[in-house]
């Protein structure tokens, strides 16, 4: 890995967060060339992870944050001196809006984060907007991972790393956040819904089973379709987590009903988060290494 910069594992430059993205990307390149390049046909389901598992580069992370978040913040707070340090916001003239947001109610979206880049540098900048608004930097690293920052992502290992990456981040600034069982973060790995248990739904209330059965429907090949997954239901999650959650099993599971239990309400996390509306998307989705040559 001669050709990763020095300071990109220098702590005290960041680069603790960023070589994570980038030695997840060494470590996925052989299959990701053995995937991608080997036929020109269709890459398989369980393959798509090492076929678009390529790391964004911190310009273009900045870049896009920046002129997202950043300018969303701008155009709503004139005064706020977080411009100076947007070094990739485009010199235009901002319109300004007089419906501002309290930053705790500004929600960010990567729908696929891969290893948390984006979500790492936003971090950064939700911190400095938090200072800035008279938070210490304890309660603000509390309030950005698990009120700000919201994340998708089909790659398992990638999943596990973003949210690795985002506590240490958190830890930075609050040393026992670790110990916070409250603190969760809204970041998800798509699951699919393939194999739910019958005997699972037949204990479901009526007003409940049908919207299960539809949720269970469009997550069926979730590992493939990942964020373009529409939600164009109006559901009561809460309703549906209680009612999943109620199912007793008694005696030896035989049907498999507890890990059903497990998929459906990673499912109903998943369909909730992926139903909101976010004041600010940023993200480089995947493109399988096949653009249009016309």
């Amino acid at each position: 890995m001669t050709n990763i910069d020095e300071a990109d594992f220098d702590v005290s430059q960041g680069g603790q967060v960023e070589i994570i993205g980038w030695i997840y990307q060494y470590y996925n390149t052989e299959l990701h060339d053995e995937v991608v390049n080997i036929s020109g046909g269709a890459v398989k389901k369980n393959d798509i992870p090492a076929a678009t598992q390529l790391f964004t580069t911190d310009w273009v992370v900045r870049y896009m944050v920046d002129n997202s978040l950043g300018k969303y913040w701008l155009e709503r707070h004139p005064e706020s001196k977080i411009k100076n340090d947007l070094k990739f916001l485009l010199p235009e003239e901002l319109s300004f809006v007089t419906n501002g947001k309290d930053i705790q109610d500004i929600k960010l979206m990567d729908n696929a984060m891969g290893s948390g880049h984006i979500l790492i540098y936003a971090f950064d900048v939700f911190m400095k907007i938090y200072l800035e608004e008279g938070y210490s930097a304890r309660d603000a690293a509390v309030k950005i991972i698990t009120k700000n920052l919201y994340g998708l992502e089909i790659d398992q290992r990638a999943f596990q790393l973003a949210s690795f990456s985002l506590m240490m981040k958190a830890r930075q600034y609050n040393r026992r956040i670790l110990r916070n069982a409250d603190v969760k973060l809204n970041l998800h790995v798509f699951v699919e819904s393939d194999d739910i248990a019958p005997e699972l739904l037949e204990k479901i209330p009526d007003d409940s089973k049908e919207d299960l059965k539809y949720l269970i429907a469009q997550f069926k090949d979730a590992k493939e379709l990942g964020s373009i997954i529409k939600i164009d239901r109006d559901y009561d999650f809460d309703r549906l987590r209680n009612d999943v959650n109620n199912v007793s099993i008694s005696g030896i599971d035989l049907y498999g009903i507890q890990e059903s239990r497990d998929t459906i309400l990673k499912v109903i996390n998943l369909a909730e988060d992926m139903s909101r509306k976010y004041e600010v998307v940023a993200t480089n989705p995947p493109y399988l290494n096949k653009m249009d040559k016309g």
